[in-house]
């Protein structure tokens, strides 16, 4: 018997939200190289015209070592930094809104449209003339200079294929149930779900339209009331749970460190004076780690936890976020002190390893065993998650690249100053996850079903 059309779309749909956002990631991660370099150069051109113009090229182009000055790379800093939180902003601005038309439209329109964007902002960076003063040794000589422009052109394909994958997604507009279908029994819900379902009731009277609020007057109704609903959401998780407040408190703090890959390319070239695409080399290493890690090590250690040790899983992922941190911070604080290449490889490894602090701290978050949260609220909690996750990343993009700017400044060992400003981030995130607790910490054998104290 064929399966219906619609039924096979279904089916495939997670593996192909899964292949969108693979390519949708890459696509991102394409530019920032060549953004990075583009925006170096500028900065060094504007530098060198006002000390010594001599060293500008007869294409305009000037060499990468002669970039490095205190000057150029703190200014560099500051533009990068400025650019990474003008992108979260829009994010957050947008991300109500577009949900809300997304629900009521097609939400296959909106992620057609994402990817159209990933191609617009990548053919802004093409049109540079800066880039176009780069096209010069790309024609003359397989250089490096090829890998600034060949992954703007692939980042635009990269895109391309995103957005045609979105036409294999079925349509995900809520479904109308029909009047007298028959509906499962649900079960009386607890005090937490009852106020969490009450705010849910009033949001959506909120949330219902006028006939005078059409266009964008109820859009903006609906995103004030989708605001509220999502802070007293969160305010009333946190009052109900104390490991709740801990979890959300580590993913705040831990943000600090997690944003150091905007950071990571720069750091590399001015610290081992490694030109920006020698030092994106380097992100080889750190994704074949990150491999290794979620593939191999964190689903064998978490086995041998549940298996071996009869570790219940909120405890097998409180072990995991232990060992985490502890990763991190070592892995922090070595690249803070490695002073040549050879040293930064094993630091940058083992601070790969503790990457896997955000999927344990998610995972115990909607664990029953570790807090009062309640299967049906996972979607307010994975909400509270992202909302957290994106005030840490706001705050933290600023601090680090300042951070940076005034290592560049002082020099030397000053410039391990944001890596070190990590470090002291996750020793005081140590504090608080060894004072999370997990209601029963090992499974309990066969027949008794009794928890412990």
């Amino acid at each position: 018997m064929a399966i219906p059309l619609l039924t096979r779309r279904r089916r495939l749909a997670p593996w192909v939200c899964i292949l969108f956002a693979f390519l949708a990631n890459l696509a991102r991660r394409q530019v920032q190289i060549p953004l990075l370099r583009i925006c170096e150069l500028r900065a060094c051109r504007a530098y060198s015209a006002k000390h010594d113009p001599s060293v500008i090229g007869g294409d305009g182009n000037v060499d990468d070592c002669l970039c490095k000055t205190k000057e150029i790379q703190s200014h560099l800093a500051y533009v990068i930094g400025v650019i990474e939180v003008l992108q979260i902003v829009i994010e957050l601005v947008e991300l109500i809104p577009f949900g809300i038309l997304s629900d009521k439209y097609s939400r296959k329109l909106f992620l057609f449209l994402f990817s159209f964007s990933m191609e617009a902002s990548s053919g802004w960076i093409m049109a540079d003339k800066n880039v176009w003063i780069l096209l010069g040794p790309v024609i003359a000589s397989s250089t490096a200079s090829i890998s600034l422009w060949l992954p703007l052109w692939i980042s635009i394909a990269v895109s391309c294929l995103a957005g045609l994958t979105v036409a294999l997604l079925p349509d995900t507009r809520p479904v109308h149930h029909v009047k007298g279908q028959d509906e499962p029994v649900q079960q009386e819900p607890t005090e937490t779900e009852a106020l969490l379902d009450q705010i849910d009731n009033n949001s959506s009277e909120e949330m219902s339209p006028h006939p005078r609020d059409q266009g964008l007057i109820g859009l903006i109704r609906e995103v004030k009331a989708k605001l509220s609903t999502k802070a007293q959401g969160l305010r009333l998780s946190l009052k109900t749970s104390r490991n709740f407040r801990l979890g959300l408190s580590i993913l705040l703090v831990t943000q600090v460190g997690a944003s150091n890959t905007v950071i990571l390319s720069q750091y590399i070239s001015v610290r081992y004076g490694w030109t920006l695409v020698q030092a994106g080399y380097l992100f080889y290493v750190k994704a074949v780690a990150m491999l290794l890690l979620y593939i191999v090590i964190i689903p064998v250690g978490l086995k041998y936890l549940t298996g071996k040790r009869n570790f219940s899983t909120a405890a097998a992922n409180l072990t995991g976020t232990k060992i985490s941190i502890v990763s991190l911070c070592i892995g922090a604080l070595a690249i803070s002190l490695s002073v040549d290449i050879w040293m930064f490889i094993p630091a940058i490894v083992v601070y790969v390893y503790g990457n896997g602090l955000g999927l344990f701290i998610l995972s115990l978050l909607t664990s029953p065993e570790f807090g009062d949260t309640e299967e049906q609220n996972h979607a307010k909690t994975y909400s509270s998650v992202q909302l957290v996750e994106a005030c840490g990343t706001l705050l933290s993009v600023p601090i680090l690249t300042a951070a940076l700017a005034a290592g560049i400044n002082i020099g030397g060992i000053g410039l391990g100053m944001p890596f070190l400003l990590c470090a002291l981030s996750y020793f005081i995130v140590g504090f608080i996850v060894w004072n999370l607790k997990v209601q029963d910490y090992k499974t309990q054998p066969l027949g008794d079903t009794s928890l412990q104290d």
